[in-house]
């Protein structure tokens, strides 16, 4: 009896540590990100708006993608790094603009400034970093 309850035993430990090895191979550990999405419809818009990303240490990539479309008016947008440097500028007036950027990510707080000028038309912006 004891031998029989030894052997299951062993098979349910078995059991356990394949599971427990299949699930830590789904697992990304260590895994970090930050992400912001902006999307709007304006209609005569005069103003400037700002959204930050943390970057982190074990961060290793950051980008910005998305599109703009304006009917009238002018849109700029700026990023800006932790150390307060302009990193990227888009000036868009009456236009379609993709945009697809890679940053080098610096750890800290980075500001995304988007200034509307008495403009209409609409905006969908993906601002990622990760590792």
């Amino acid at each position: 009896m004891n031998k029989r309850i030894a052997v299951f035993i062993a098979i349910l430990v078995l059991l356990l540590a394949g599971l427990a090895c299949q699930l830590s191979s789904n697992l990304e550990f260590g895994s970090s990100s930050a992400s912001s999405v902006n999307s709007s419809t304006f209609e005569r818009k005069t103003e400037t708006i700002e959204q930050t990303l943390e970057v982190k240490d074990e961060m290793t990539s950051m980008t910005l993608k998305g599109k703009i479309h304006l009917n009238q008016g002018n849109l700029s947008l700026e990023i800006i790094d932790p150390d307060g440097e302009v990193r990227y500028t888009i000036e868009a007036g009456r236009k379609n603009i993709k945009i697809n950027k890679r940053f080098e990510p610096i750890v800290g707080i980075w500001t995304m400034k988007i200034k509307f000028t008495d403009a209409a038309g609409s905006y969908d912006l993906r601002w990622n970093a990760s590792n």
